[in-house]
């Protein structure tokens, strides 16, 4: 069962918002980078979401830097 404060890679639940159509539970979370969404409840214990999006973006500033330190 999921409670309020668990983390599910950089998510940390901040409650339940309620249910969606599927009647699967909806989280109301808070990445680490400070934006808040709702992720259902099979993607956060699966491991489908674990960040807002920021963690891709991170990973794609970080590998252009590398290449741009290779180039030169």
């Amino acid at each position: 069962m999921i409670n309020k404060g668990d983390v599910f890679g950089r998510w940390v639940v901040l409650g339940l918002r309620g249910k969606n159509k599927w009647n699967k539970n909806m989280w109301e979370c808070l990445c680490q980078c400070g934006t808040e969404r709702v992720v259902e409840q099979g993607n956060l214990i699966g491991g489908h979401s674990k960040s807002c999006g920021c963690i891709g973006k991170e990973r794609i500033v970080k590998r252009n830097k590398e290449r741009s330190k290779k180039s030169k």
